[in-house]
């Protein structure tokens, strides 16, 4: 059998639409939807955001997109994933007043209970 005829009838992916929304959706992962709490969170998306960024420079780096506007598409995407990860650094930023406060409470309820 063709190995290309294999793939098409093996792959989960029927046609182009369905691997585009799956595609779709892993991009999404590190978008930004709300202004997050946790560092953890932060820091989670922030990763993927950075493996995204790897990813496409490495695209960009190894010559496999040759026409120009798909290099531009390719080159948009890396500055909105790294203005992604600015905002959540600034999110992470502005949270740590929160958890200073947080710790000073913790604290002096701390200290108050042992008296």
């Amino acid at each position: 059998m063709d190995l290309l005829k294999e793939y098409k009838q093996n792959t989960t992916f029927k046609n182009e639409e369905d691997l585009l929304e799956s595609i779709k959706d892993i991009f999404m992962f590190g978008s930004i939807k709300s202004e997050y709490k946790t560092n953890a969170i932060i820091d989670n998306k922030e990763e993927i955001n950075q493996y995204f960024i790897n990813f496409l420079e490495l695209i960009l780096s190894s010559n496999l997109v040759t026409k120009k506007t798909d290099r531009l598409t390719i080159i948009n995407l890396i500055d909105e994933f790294n203005y992604r990860n600015e905002i959540l650094d600034l999110i992470k930023q502005k949270n740590e007043p929160s958890l200073k406060e947080a710790s000073k409470r913790l604290g002096k309820k701390f200290m108050s209970s042992e008296k």
